[in-house]
C-alpha cells in the first residue's frame, strides 16, 4: 500500500470527489461560514484598514498643512526681520546724521567764540600797543634830553 492514501484512493476504482446531495448543505454551511466571517472578520478588518487609511491620510493633511503654516509663518518672520533691519539701519543713520549736525554746530559755536576771543585780545594788545608807543614818545623827548643834559652837562630842554 502506497503512503499516499488519496493514490490508492484512486488506484482502486473510487472516485476522489463524489458529487451528491452533500454539495447543497457544504454549499449553505459556506454561505453561514462567509456570511459569519464577512461580519465578525472581514468587515471589522476592512473598517479598521479604512480607519488606519483615514488616520493617515489625515495625519498626511495635517503635516501639508503644518508644512505650508510654516512656509508662511517663515516668510512673514524673514519680512518682518528685514522691515526691522531696515527701519533700524535708518534710525542709525538718523542718529548718526543728527549727531555729526549737532557736532558741526558746536564746533562752529567754539571756532566763532575763539574767534571772537582771539579778535578781541588782539585789539586789546594793538590798543595797548597804540597806548604804550603814545606814552613812549612822549617819554622819550623828555629821556632823551635829560640823557644829553647828563652826557653833556649842561641843560638842554
Amino acid at each position: 500500500m502506497s503512503s499516499w492514501g488519496i493514490l490508492s484512493a484512486s488506484q482502486a476504482g473510487v472516485p476522489l470527489i463524489d458529487i451528491d446531495h452533500t454539495i447543497f448543505v457544504q454549499f449553505i454551511l459556506f454561505l453561514i461560514l462567509m456570511k459569519i466571517a464577512t461580519r465578525w472578520l472581514f468587515r471589522p478588518f476592512i473598517e479598521m484598514s479604512e480607519k488606519r487609511t483615514t488616520n493617515i491620510e489625515g495625519a498626511k493633511q495635517h503635516a501639508h498643512d503644518m508644512l505650508e503654516e510654516m512656509s508662511t509663518l517663515e516668510t512673514r518672520y524673514t519680512q518682518s526681520l528685514t522691515q526691522a533691519r531696515l527701519k533700524a539701519n535708518a534710525t542709525r543713520q538718523k542718529f548718526r546724521t543728527q549727531t555729526h549736525q549737532q557736532r558741526d554746530t558746536i564746533l562752529n559755536n567754539a571756532k566763532t567764540t575763539a574767534s571772537e576771543k582771539i579778535n578781541n585780545v588782539q585789539t586789546t594788545i594793538t590798543h595797548s600797543k597804540q597806548i604804550a608807543h603814545e606814552q613812549l614818545l612822549k617819554e622819550s623827548h623828555a629821556m632823551g634830553c635829560t640823557l644829553a643834559s647828563k652826557i653833556l652837562g649842561r641843560d638842554i630842554s
